[in-house]
């Protein structure tokens, strides 16, 4: 990883580990100068990272349901190794800290917009 992408992505890696508003908001900026950066590098060409946001789309569309990691890679059209790979080289984390990473961010924007569920039978039932 070039030296400028991997500065970066440590900056994400604090801005992520910043709890409230002002977090979310230096979070988002280093996205985008992570971006940059990964651009400016030469390491991705447009297509590699089509397919990774793709992958990354699928698992975000899938967190919410109960499946088993393989059918994850499965239903983005990948390996369960490329999976790893993909969703490690793009976030830094593990397939399934990504998508409990966005269970926590949509139950969090819930709590924020004033829902409240309670769990019966397995699923939310919204209050």
């Amino acid at each position: 990883m070039p030296e400028r992408v991997a500065a970066v992505f440590a900056e994400l890696h604090a801005a992520l580990s910043t709890v409230g508003l002002r977090g979310s908001v230096e979070a988002s900026v280093a996205t985008q100068r992570l971006l940059l950066a990964f651009l400016a590098s030469g390491v991705a060409d447009a297509a590699t990272m089509g397919r990774d946001r793709q992958v990354l789309a699928t698992l975000k569309s899938t967190a919410f349901r109960p499946m088993a990691m393989a059918d994850r890679a499965r239903a983005a059209g990948v390996s369960l190794t490329e999976l790893r790979c993909i969703v490690r080289a793009s976030t830094g984390l593990s397939p399934l800290n990504y998508i409990l990473g966005t269970r926590i961010s949509q139950a969090q924007s819930l709590l924020a917009e004033g829902f409240v569920a309670r769990w019966e039978g397995g699923q939310p039932r919204w209050l």
